[in-house]
């Protein structure tokens, strides 16, 4: 086992105790985002582009006004049909199980740093379980919106309507970068492991 210094153990903490908060609020976010998408007695929820439109709004609970120009609206449909409603559960359970999954590697990457073995087989496949989750995870998140969008536009009578879904790929786009920075990540651990065997053998 590699000493760490005082501060390596405390960097190694805080990204543990930083961890936990986050999968709390990983959790609440994907509650609070069921409750909008799917939560609402007129139906389900979906965000669309709108054309734009000026309009003088109150603001903080009628404590004050604002105008505004207004891009984007939300429509609400209860004939959905059930396989769009299924894609949208899809997406959502994705983006919950992904963000729990990358959260826990790191946690696990921060306890091997505290113990001092951060070039091991495990470490490595960890990299490859970020990898993995963030790649996957973006194309389930992509494709289930779009479908599941996709049906709540056409339940309103929008399926021929030049209207942007809430999601697209540029907003997975830097998930997949990160997911490929992660997978070249772990080649970088497999050459390390292979030196540091290397540099052990020649002692």
């Amino acid at each position: 086992m590699t000493n760490t210094t005082t501060q390596e153990r405390r960097d190694a903490a805080t990204v543990l105790t930083v961890g936990v908060l986050a999968c709390i609020a990983t959790l609440y976010w994907c509650a609070v985002r069921a409750g909008q998408t799917f939560g609402s007695p007129l139906g389900i929820a979906w965000n669309i582009a709108i054309d734009e439109t000026p309009v003088n709004v109150t603001v903080g609970s009628l404590t004050g006004s604002v105008n505004a120009i207004v891009g984007e609206g939300t429509v609400y449909s209860d004939h959905v049909n059930a396989v769009s409603v299924t894609m949208l559960v899809v997406s959502l359970v994705a983006s919950t199980l992904t963000s729990l999954v990358v959260i826990a590697c790191v946690m696990y990457l921060a306890h091997c740093a505290l113990r001092g073995t951060l070039f091991t087989r495990a470490t490595m496949r960890i990299w490859d379980v970020i990898a993995i989750a963030l790649i996957a995870g973006a194309a389930l998140m992509l494709f289930g919106d779009t479908l599941g969008g996709n049906g709540v536009l056409a339940a309103v009578g929008l399926q021929d309507a030049d209207v942007s879904a809430s999601v697209g790929f540029w907003g997975f786009a830097p998930m997949w970068a990160t997911g490929v920075a992660c997978g070249l990540m772990s080649i970088a651990f497999r050459r390390g492991l292979r030196l540091q065997r290397d540099t052990e053998g020649l002692v």
